[in-house]
């Protein structure tokens, strides 16, 4: 069984949590772990869910300020967990010719899409030469815009 896990993209700080430890789907809220980088930015913003309260208190974000993100269960040939969102450099198995295009959830799996001759292709994770594969980028962290 993979391991259930997602990462966010805070969307007006513009940074990358990789604790998201809740979903609060109830509440439209996401939970993320305390001592991350980032944390007193968080507070100073306002985004804690009480201004008052101490390092070891929750950190809480609405949901519509975050992208969320899920974890796939692979990892990349240098052992980088592999989440939606990521752009990827990988080779189809067969073949010599490498793609690189961005991990998405379409049609209830994990694919690559990526682009031949201005048309979107959506490569399952079992076309893919695990071994080959490696993150490079991502889309919210200075990766090439695929999607």
């Amino acid at each position: 069984m993979r391991e259930i896990k997602f990462r966010a993209w805070e969307k007006k700080g513009r940074r990358m949590w990789y604790d998201v430890r809740e979903i609060a789907f109830d509440y439209g809220e996401v939970y993320f772990k305390r001592g991350s980088e980032i944390e007193d930015e968080i507070r100073k913003a306002g985004k804690h869910h009480c201004n008052s309260c101490g390092p070891e208190e929750d950190i809480w974000a609405k949901m519509d300020e975050v992208e969320l993100m899920m974890y796939t269960g692979f990892k990349d040939k240098n052992g980088q967990e592999i989440y939606e969102g990521d752009i990827v450099q990988s080779q189809q198995e067969g073949c010599a010719e490498y793609i690189v295009g961005c991990v998405v959830y379409s049609s209830a799996a994990f694919m690559i899409k990526w682009y031949k001759d201005g048309e979107a292709i959506f490569s399952p994770f079992y076309n893919i030469n695990e071994k080959n594969m490696e993150v490079i980028g991502n889309l919210y962290e200075g990766g090439k815009k695929y999607g």
